[in-house]
């Protein structure tokens, strides 16, 4: 029988599958080429195969391609180079699986030589929290702009140390550097563990093989930084806080001093994370954990007055389009250096908080840890001791009591509105100084305004307002003495049911 292009379309349809089915697989062999055949099986489907003994062995039916993907002249020339195959006592199929094997490997390996930095980078952040990219990406991307699209395997130890000494030394940015260097030999360690087809795309660490020709000095890690707020120029860098920054800059400053917390974390912090009856708020931590600190006194009256006016992001400290949370800050501190000479960060105001706590107030290093949100090492601390910072509410207090005992921020003298200020006022007796007779004016619009409901209840957020920092002096009781406010009872649901004469009394003043 000779298997050509007739014979083959006498027995196909339009779709190259054959007409009748057979009940069994049924074999057509070409009388022209020995072994050539074609295979048609039950379910239609038409077969090129090849039939033959390989020398020294057995005999073997090869499939060649299926019609009409193989054509038949390619099927008749895969037949000859099979037979070939067979009488060089080479199995057909397991040749072609070789053939296969060494093809994958050289695309492996040009895959391999072309795998760029970005690739390697992008790859390695598929297998890390959003928190590791989001730290990672802006130094990869500015200290490395120039590497990231070459082939990772192209990038030599002498590329890695020129970018070193260009930030290190030349731009003295050593801290840059070094964070850096540290990122992207995290990305190349990940390049040693992965593999395409089984070949590394990295056989060594190029930024290990950087810092081995470095100085000695140079490989060292930076000593931990020590700069904080000293305790002796506190007031003044409070003071020039509350004059020189805008209103969110200057309530977010003082949250970072008074709480510790990071930049970020308090930048963050929302409005349903604020709980007023227990005097907490949550920010959301390293890891995405959340992390709950009492309130001061200050920081409860600084919420408290902020709450009035709150931002639809639902952001505490949202920016002036209300759009987002607040961003860089850097122009307020400039302000705020060039009144004081205090060069300052960030993270320095959550190394003062510290500082103040273990120095000045001996709180314990446990105590401290906590209030930070540091991880608890150790098994004991780690699995059984399980106190939270909220715990420390009493620590929150010291803190604003011990700082606001340096004096009165509110003025550049230092010296603010005592409570006997208000006796004499009250009373009039005494000298009734400018300062007095405005915060009393600032009291009585705020009752004529809001009522005195308002007040009672708001009270730490109207001195707030008024910038009475030293809200210790202050509390319910006293005002409802100093200002005949008896009736109010602490009730809170029934505010709203006062009469108008209720809410707007009029204060007494002296003897009047």
């Amino acid at each position: 029988m000779n298997i050509n292009k007739t014979f083959i379309n006498s027995l196909t349809n339009t779709q190259g599958r054959a007409k009748e089915l057979p009940d069994k697989d049924t074999f057509y062999r070409d009388s022209g080429l020995t072994g050539f055949g074609l295979k048609v099986s039950k379910s239609g489907v038409i077969s090129f195969i090849y039939e033959g003994r390989i020398k020294n062995s057995r005999s073997r039916r090869i499939t060649l391609g299926r019609h009409p993907s193989l054509p038949l002249d390619s099927a008749k020339d895969k037949a000859l180079e099979t037979q070939r195959l067979m009488k060089a006592g080479i199995d057909p199929v397991q040749h072609r699986i070789q053939q296969k094997q060494e093809l994958d490997q050289l695309n492996a390996q040009h895959a391999v030589q072309q795998f760029t930095l970005r690739e390697l980078m992008e790859d390695y952040f598929k297998y890390k929290p959003e928190t590791t990219e989001r730290w990672y990406r802006p130094v990869l991307e500015n200290l490395f702009s120039g590497l990231l699209g070459r082939p990772v395997r192209a990038i030599t130890a002498e590329d890695i140390a020129e970018i070193y000494y260009q930030k290190a030394i030349r731009e003295n940015h050593p801290a840059q550097a070094k964070k850096g260097n540290r990122y992207l030999k995290a990305i190349c360690n990940h390049g040693l563990r992965k593999e395409i087809n089984g070949i590394g795309i990295l056989d060594r660490n190029p930024v290990i093989l950087a810092m081995s020709q470095l100085p000695a000095e140079e490989s060292k890690p930076l000593p931990p930084k020590e700069r904080f707020v000293n305790q002796e120029r506190l007031f003044d860098f409070i003071r020039a806080i509350i004059t020189e920054c805008h209103e969110t800059a200057r309530d977010l400053l003082l949250f970072l001093l008074f709480t510790g917390v990071r930049d970020s974390e308090a930048k963050k912090l929302k409005w349903d994370k604020v709980n007023f009856h227990d005097k907490t708020c949550t920010v959301i931590a390293k890891r995405n954990k959340d992390h709950t600190l009492p309130m001061g006194p200050l920081i409860y009256a600084m919420l408290l007055a902020r709450s009035t006016d709150q931002s639809p992001t639902g952001y505490v400290f949202s920016n002036r389009g209300n759009y987002s949370h607040i961003g860089d800050l850097r122009k307020q501190f400039r302000k705020i250096t060039q009144k004081t000479g205090i060069e300052f960060s960030p993270h320095d105001l959550r190394r003062s908080y510290a500082t103040y706590l273990e120095e000045d107030l001996n709180v314990s290093d446990s105590q401290i840890s906590r209030l930070l949100g540091h991880s608890q090492q150790g098994v004991t601390k780690k699995h059984y001791i399980k106190s939270q910072a909220t715990n420390y509410k009493d620590e929150a207090s010291r803190l604003y009591t011990w700082i606001t005992s340096l004096g009165d921020w509110s003025r550049d003298s230092g010296k603010g509105i005592s409570r006997l200020d208000l006796e004499n006022l009250y009373e009039g007796t005494g000298a009734v100084t400018p300062e007095l007779s405005e915060i009393y004016a600032k009291f009585e619009e705020s009752w004529s305004n809001d009522g005195a409901a308002y007040i009672h209840t708001h009270l730490h957020a109207f001195l707030y307002r008024n910038k009475i920092l030293s809200i210790d002096e202050y509390d319910k009781h006293y005002l409802d003495d100093l200002f005949d406010l008896e009736f109010l009872e602490p009730y809170d649901d029934e505010f709203s049911q006062m009469t108008e004469t209720q809410a707007h009394p009029t204060p007494r003043r002296g003897n009047e």
